[in-house]
């Protein structure tokens, strides 16, 4: 069995290297690329992911800045909005069953999902494989940090550190399958990872994997994380939608200058309560934002893949490896593509919650003749 460990000496270790070796480069690529990875440490080692700021109870304070994340995505909203008035229909979801898979099984199934999918995914696999000792860790999932694991990407060594917070349900095999899709893609582009569009990939390969392991286990449970994937692209994207409205009616109108003030209008505007909107407030944030991105374009790549799978690896291939000026260059690829958010989402995503609904209704039926 391999033991899966990195730790926080060993990114130490990285950063003094990487400082060590800015010094003795002449080269400005790898220069610039160093430099990038001393940051990308140092935030890591600093705490980067700081969530103290969101316990203020300032809800002006976390309101404004909800409208400088926004304006960083203003490309982008617009199709978040246009995405969730198609796509809001309720779902229900069991609670997902423990499961007792290994470290190493969890691997096993990956390998057999990459080997699935073929070149160059597979090899890029496989480099990971062999390199997962000391560059992967699976610890217990933190509710705090609000993620089922991370990866860290250094440019200038081409290595990548991944941590996959357990639940122990099958969601964990999706957080491996997410975490490996980012090192896959950053092998394959370094820059990809760092676009608006990075969550892309990842969404996609994560549908995909569902369908392939339901395919072959005829595990219910596959079904209910795929619902539950559209289902979480639909809640993420009602939020950037209220806020979007908020945003819209202030500049038309007047300024919110006080929590009180603050909280009426999002009640009248967007029929948001005190609670639901504090809680809003609190997890927004760029990633989040990101994410969004990734569900709405990765759901409607993973639509077409239902008709043409290798056509949908092909563009797979070709957004990850497109060299993007910045990120409407790289939204403007998406539609030369043929990709375009809710091309075929309303009516799937209608017909899986459907499904979903009479699944869990049939279930709970059963549950009562037993009790």
């Amino acid at each position: 069995m391999v033991k899966f460990n990195w730790t926080i000496n060993d990114l130490e270790n990285r950063l003094d290297e990487l400082k060590k070796e800015y010094y003795k480069s002449n080269d400005f690529t790898i220069k610039e690329n160093i430099i990038s990875d001393i940051l990308l440490l140092q935030n890591v080692l600093n705490n980067y992911y700081d969530y103290s700021f969101h316990n203020t109870p300032n809800l002006i304070a976390l309101y404004n800045r909800t409208k400088d994340i926004n304006n960083k995505f203003k490309n982008i909203i617009p199709e978040i909005n246009e995405f969730y008035n198609l796509n809001n229909q309720e779902i229900l979801l069991p609670n997902l069953k423990q499961r007792s898979l290994s470290n190493d099984s969890l691997f096993d199934i990956a390998n057999d999902f990459f080997k699935y999918l073929g070149h160059p995914f597979y090899g890029y696999f496989q480099k990971i494989f062999r390199q997962r000792k000391n560059h992967i860790i699976f610890s217990k999932f933190n509710q705090s940090n609000y993620t089922y694991g991370q990866i860290i990407y250094l440019k200038a060594h081409k290595e990548a550190f991944l941590e996959i917070q357990r639940i122990n349900t099958l969601v964990d095999i999706v957080s491996l399958i997410h975490e490996l899709g980012h090192v896959i893609s950053a092998y394959m582009n370094s820059h990809f990872i760092e676009m608006q569009y990075c969550e892309v990939d990842t969404k996609f390969l994560e549908l995909l994997f569902l369908d392939y392991y339901y395919n072959k286990t005829l595990d219910i449970e596959a079904i209910y994380i795929k619902a539950s994937i559209l289902n979480s692209a639909i809640i993420s994207s009602k939020q950037v939608y209220n806020l979007d409205k908020l945003h819209t009616y202030e500049k038309n109108n007047y300024t919110f200058t006080n929590n009180k003030n603050l909280k009426m209008n999002a009640q009248k505007i967007c029929n948001l309560e005190k609670e639901e909107l504090e809680t809003i407030l609190k997890e927004y944030n760029s990633e989040m934002i990101r994410s969004t991105i990734g569900q709405i374009y990765g759901i409607e790549l993973y639509y077409s893949s239902l008709e043409d799978l290798n056509n949908s690896l092909y563009k797979l291939r070709k957004i990850i490896n497109y060299k993007a000026k910045n990120n409407e260059d790289l939204q403007n690829y998406f539609k030369k593509l043929y990709i375009y958010p809710n091309n075929h989402s309303e009516i799937y995503q209608r017909n899986l919650n459907n499904k979903v609904n009479r699944l869990y209704r049939s279930r709970k039926a059963k549950e009562k003749t037993m009790l």
